[in-house]
């Protein structure tokens, strides 16, 4: 009975050794990898433009080019819409924002040439009009 015992424990530890020798070297390599290579890139948190006093974030959205933040502010009419672009940190600001039935986001800016620009996000897509036609999307996401 012992010795049986003994058989099936000894294949046990034989298993569990070879298993742990074989991964022992990619542990090592994972000991030397620095951390920021391993963690996913958290946003960062959204801070109220100066533009909006007494601020409170309404909303808050993730795509592959931006972090959009919508905030509620005392001396807007509705809430202040700001899209930092990813890449190089610049903003998208927009105080004519509107909810519309499907709980999305609407905000209206112009580009230099004096074209409107929509900015619509809610759900799971950012969509971007000008003039009025759809020319851009992307998936969105909620941290």
């Amino acid at each position: 009975m012992t010795s049986k015992f003994w058989v099936k424990s000894y294949k046990f530890s034989s298993v569990v050794g070879m298993t742990l020798g074989l991964l022992m070297p990619g542990l090592s390599l994972l000991a030397v990898t620095p951390f920021s290579a391993l963690a996913w890139e958290l946003p960062p948190q959204p801070t109220p433009p100066s533009e909006c006093s007494g601020a409170g974030l309404a909303d808050y959205f993730i795509t592959e080019t931006y972090f959009i933040s919508i905030f509620t502010c005392e001396n807007v009419d509705n809430y202040f819409f700001v899209a930092t672009k990813i890449s190089d940190q610049s903003e998208i600001k927009s105080t004519k924002v509107t909810i519309e039935a499907d709980r999305t986001y609407l905000a209206i800016t112009s580009d230099d040439e004096g074209n409107e620009i929509a900015y619509k996000v809610g759900g799971d897509q950012l969509t971007l009009f000008k003039n009025g036609k759809q020319v851009w999307y992307e998936e969105a996401s909620k941290p």
